[in-house]
């Protein structure tokens, strides 16, 4: 684990990349701390000449778990007196509540609740201090709003006594500067103090709890089991899954026809997976019924441990008289069904065999099976068909919910394929599409936004074109959808086409300068020059500080036909309102200054800023830029400006 960064500002790669190897070890079930025994200490105080003294006290309180601790709690949680703790737990079991069972004979304890009136209500950063005038000990406590990492304890502020019988005052200092003090107070109350009352009022426990309830149990770890029954509680859609004949190496592409379909992983030196096999022979009539397909694909050939290749695979399906299909697992579908589970799950077990993977009939993942699969599951699986089916079965036990059932993040699901796969990037955001929620239409332009980004980058453009004509006639007011189109037509090339897109923009988001600018653009190329000019200046009117936009807008009203005097006050101003919000460093927004300059008719100025463009651009090794200005410095010391053909 490297070194956090020193420095403000963006981590460091090695940082960044110590985190991730972090994350991924833990993913594989390793421990954070090491499996550490937790460790709890006594102090013994200090005195002037020596340190404080701790005793570890970690067996003997009984409080050394070797869990991979994560928070601590302390509260009197059965309101005997004494303090209790929570532990919380990064892996499982999740929480331990430790019942202080201590005898504790002759000591006394007293507790105080605080309410704020004129401070915060639950009076945090309070101090409460208790005079005890027979002990030389000063004893105090502070209300905290957090009392350690990812830890709130309870509110109450908990004092232990000893024997001391008489308590002579207790003072609370609020945050708010005030001292107030109390009286009334004996030991085995609990009392609530409020603010400005300087009365202690004792509060009654009730029957809230009746510490008699909390009897000790054993945790016993349970036994770990590589063999699980997974299920999804929203069905995934799969890449493709490529296998190949035992006989050939003719590809295939393993996928529900319409029915659900058992994709089942085997080797013919597995024992297990023989006896599965077999199971599925013997039983063939029922999952046929239950309109269930298997597909047997064999790993031999793809373990370094075992000397097996497809002629073995052959033989045992050909001695059991297998009677479904069956064929070869490829590298590419053990690549793509592992980095399926590396999506689903946050721990990252390796795919052994037997493993079945259960399609439903539309081709999505609906089971996972890790070991033998009993066929009364697989024919119970097969039939729970509803959202809300799966949803009970992916959890321990039944009940109402109080959120809908979250949707698959498709996006990041294809972003696992982006590198290696990307066709199967493509078909999963293509799949998505029908699965949206009409109702955000935020997210729908986002999704569409990144299926067109993703077929551009895999030089798609009609298959963009396609798929962005298809959202609209799903969504034909999608503004986001609309603006997309239009962009991408305008990519292409195609101008005309799209300005009845960004004109849809501007009907469901009047005034929008993005579209604005993108119509000055269109009608711009279309040599619609006024046109070009109306939208660039509405588009700056809702932006005033788009420097491009701003640019525009003067380069075409300088470059254009002769300016009456508004026209040209209006483009000097822009043109130096968009210089200046570089602070003049620009050479091309000099170069537009210059250009509004010459058509204003001050020649003069025109030079000067042409010249210092040209400076700028040469020293940034811009020559193209530069060479490109220095005809039209000709034009400004011959004072004529520069107008476009």
């Amino acid at each position: 684990m490297s070194h956090s960064p020193g420095k403000l500002g963006q981590p460091a790669e090695q940082y960044l990349a110590g985190w991730q190897a972090s994350s991924e070890l833990l993913r594989q079930g390793r421990s954070w701390s090491g499996r550490e025994r937790h460790c709890s200490f006594l102090n013994r105080g200090s005195t002037d000449a020596s340190p404080p003294v701790f005793d570890n006290l970690s067996a003997v309180s009984g409080l050394d778990f070797a869990d991979d601790g994560r928070a601590l709690a302390v509260v009197d949680w059965d309101h005997d007196g004494d303090l209790d703790l929570w532990f919380a737990n990064r892996t499982a079991p999740r929480l331990r509540l430790m019942i202080n069972q201590i005898d504790r004979s002759g000591g006394h304890s007293v507790a105080f609740r605080l309410r704020g009136t004129t401070c915060n209500r639950d009076a945090i950063g309070a101090r409460v201090e208790i005079v005890i005038q027979e002990s030389n000990l000063k004893n105090q406590r502070s209300a905290h709003a957090g009392t350690g990492f990812l830890s709130q304890s309870g509110k109450w502020l908990h004092f232990g006594l000893g024997d001391v019988e008489e308590i002579d005052a207790i003072r609370v200092h609020w945050p708010d500067g005030s001292t107030e003090q109390f009286p009334g107070v004996k030991h085995g109350g609990r009392y609530e103090l409020v603010q400005g009352s300087g009365t202690s009022a004792l509060w009654l426990l009730g029957t809230r709890r009746n510490p008699g309830r909390f009897a000790p149990t054993d945790q016993v770890p349970p036994k770990t089991s590589d063999a699980a029954r997974v299920h999804l509680p929203a069905s995934v859609p799969m890449p493709r899954l490529p296998y190949t004949a035992l006989d050939t190496d003719d590809a295939q592409i393993a996928e529900a026809r319409a029915r659900p379909l058992l994709i089942n992983l085997w080797a013919s030196w597995c024992l297990p997976c023989a006896a599965e096999l077999k199971q599925f022979g013997a039983h063939a009539e029922r999952l046929r019924d239950a309109g269930v397909d298997i597909l047997a694909l064999s790993v031999d050939g793809m373990s370094l441990d075992h000397d097996t290749g497809p002629a073995d695979a052959r033989a045992l399906l050909q001695r059991l008289e297998f009677p479904f299909e069956s064929g070869r697992a490829t590298p590419a579908l053990l690549d793509k069904l592992t980095r399926v589970g590396e999506f689903l799950f946050d721990r990252h077990p390796p795919i052994g065999v037997p493993t079945s993977f259960l399609l439903d009939a539309e081709g999505r993942l609906a089971v996972i099976y890790r070991g033998r699969v009993e066929i009364q599951h697989v024919i119970e699986d097969a039939a729970s068909a509803t959202a809300a089916d799966r949803r009970h079965l992916a959890t321990p036990f039944r009940g109402r919910w109080h959120a809908p059932l979250g949707r698959i993040d498709h996006a990041a699901l294809a972003a696992v394929f982006a590198d290696d796969y990307p066709e199967d990037e493509i078909d999963l955001l293509a799949s998505a599409i029908p699965h949206l929620d009409p109702n955000d239409e935020a997210a729908i332009a986002n999704h569409y936004r990144t299926l067109v980004r993703t077929l551009m980058r895999n030089r798609r453009a009609n298959d963009a074109v396609r798929h962005i004509r298809d959202g609209i006639a799903r969504w034909p007011d999608s503004a986001g959808l609309n603006q997309l189109a239009g962009t991408l037509l305008q990519r292409s090339g195609r101008y005309a086409e799209s300005i009845a897109h960004f004109e849809a923009v501007l009907a469901k988001q009047p005034g929008d300068p993005q579209a604005h600018y993108a119509l000055s653009r269109a009608h711009g190329r279309l040599g619609r020059g006024n046109k070009a000019i109306e939208h660039l200046r509405l588009a700056v009117r809702r932006a005033p500080n788009w420097i491009k936009a701003l640019n525009d807008l003067a380069w075409r009203l300088a470059t254009g036909p002769p300016l009456d005097e508004a026209g040209r006050t209006e483009m000097v101003r822009v043109a130096e309102r968009a210089s200046a919000l570089t602070k003049h460093g620009n050479p091309g927004l000099l170069d537009t200054l210059a250009a509004a300059y010459a058509a204003a008719g001050d020649f003069d100025r025109a030079v000067t800023t042409c010249e210092k463009a040209i400076r700028i651009a040469t020293e940034s090794k811009r020559a193209k830029l530069a060479d490109s200005m220095r005809p039209r410095l000709e034009l400004y010391r011959t004072r004529r400006p520069y107008k476009e053909k």
